[in-house]
């Protein structure tokens, strides 16, 4: 959906690059934007699936190859880890922006490519809370027997290039300029 909107209609080849079609939650993921493609975005198109190993030197070298091969793509939609890496290689041949790349997540290595732009958007999936909800439901199974929930929601939210602060801007955004 994201890339959905990204995209404003046009038609997009994609690149899918995941850790591991041995991981469930990247499978899902790749399911759940197939769906949605085919439901809502025809003009967004798969092109190819690689798998990195959620390893950044090994994505890098997965996109070089992909551009020095030809593939044509205008997004890359990135399942899991390994997303420094994919960018590095788009900057490298100048597709920084070119390029849209939809990610999950934000660390320290991308931060860089969010401020840039260079990625479009990345999900955030609140792995705080998901890692203390698991560790809770076990702790009060564990204390009294009680049975978690079948399902447990936490907060998505989308992340985009003005979620980073400007490192040279320490003005507040109310505060007007003086005007003499």
């Amino acid at each position: 959906g994201v890339l959905g909107l990204a995209a404003g209609g046009a038609v997009l080849e994609t690149l899918i690059i995941t850790g591991s079609t041995q991981v469930l939650g990247h499978n899902q993921r790749i399911a759940g934007f197939h769906a949605t493609i085919r439901a809502r975005y025809p003009g967004i198109h798969v092109i190819d699936i690689e798998e990195n190993q959620d390893d950044d030197e090994t994505s890098c070298r997965l996109v070089e190859k992909l551009i020095a091969e030809g593939k044509r793509f205008q997004a890359v939609y990135l399942t899991a880890g390994g997303v420094a890496g994919a960018c590095r290689a788009l900057e490298t041949h100048g597709l920084g922006g070119a390029v849209k790349v939809i990610c999950f997540d934000q660390v320290r290595g991308t931060i860089p490519y969010h401020r840039t732009g260079l990625i479009t958007a990345s999900i955030g999936q609140d792995p705080f809370q998901q890692g203390y909800q698991a560790v809770r439901r076990l702790f009060d199974y564990l204390l009294d027997g009680s049975a978690p929930p079948e399902r447990i929601l936490t907060k998505n939210e989308i992340i985009i290039r003005e979620h980073f602060p400007e490192e040279q801007s320490t003005e507040p955004c109310d505060r007007q300029p003086h005007i003499n």
